[in-house]
């Protein structure tokens, strides 16, 4: 009896390997309930401050297991998407920067060339956030930057100069028209608040950090884009560069 000739099945069953392919993995069920329970605050069915429905409901609900229900819910919690409050349940956070950023802070922590990148992200929003504003600080907008900048002067310490100076960069980012910039930024200042206060640890460092504030206010009221962008360049870079002198003395 003759053999069949399988040539061609070797040939099928053995392609040449192409380049851009990956092996994929099977997505875990506690993968999809984090999933829909993110898409059910993101829908406004779940919401800041409400207690999820017990373990054994929401598994029931899912149609999952207990255990896997549980593991859900721990990955959530890593994401700072939830707390779990013993003997009272488990709730959604208030879903704020500072909260959900936790992660992240850690993160920079141990990395400092991330705090590094993060640096250079910062330069590159701030910078485009006050050439934007130029085009719209009107007097009021100025004026309200300029009661900032006197705070920040007369500001004992770098926790009561770090109010007054958020507040004049969130006046910047709502002037530039961009909600998106406005929203970027309210996350990355809270991976960087440390920083930031490290940048305002002396008097000298904080009357610098008053003058650059002073700096791009004057470009502001000059409507000048270009020399808003600068100044904010400087500000930001100058900022990285005490709060490393402080951690680095």
């Amino acid at each position: 009896m003759t053999a069949p000739d399988t040539s061609s099945v070797a040939i099928a069953a053995d392609p040449t390997p192409l380049d851009g392919f990956s092996r994929l993995t099977q997505r875990t069920v506690t993968a999809d309930v984090v999933d829909q329970i993110k898409r059910l605050i993101t829908l406004g069915t779940l919401v800041p401050g409400q207690r999820l429905p017990s373990e054994r409901v929401l598994a029931d609900l899912l149609g999952v297991s207990r255990p896997t229900t549980r593991e859900a819910v721990r990955a959530l919690e890593a994401m700072g998407i939830v707390s779990t409050r013993h003997g009272s349940g488990t709730f959604v956070t208030d879903l704020s920067a500072e909260t959900l950023a936790r992660p992240l802070i850690f993160v920079l922590d141990i990395n400092r060339n991330a705090l590094h990148e993060l640096f250079a992200v910062r330069v590159l929003l701030e910078a485009g956030a006050a050439e934007a504003a130029a085009a719209s600080a009107d007097l009021h907008t100025c004026d309200r930057l300029a009661a900032c900048i006197a705070e920040m002067r007369g500001a004992a310490d770098a926790e009561s100069f770090l109010g007054p100076d958020l507040t004049f960069h969130q006046i910047v980012h709502q002037a530039s028209g961009n909600a998106l910039i406005t929203a970027l930024m309210n996350g990355l200042r809270a991976l960087t608040r440390a920083s930031l206060l490290a940048s305002a640890a002396g008097e000298p460092a904080r009357r610098e950090a008053a003058d650059e504030h002073e700096a791009i206010l004057a470009a502001l009221r000059q409507r000048d884009g270009a020399a808003a962008a600068q100044a904010m360049r400087q500000h930001v870079g100058n900022a990285r560069r005490r709060s490393q002198a402080t951690e680095n003395p």
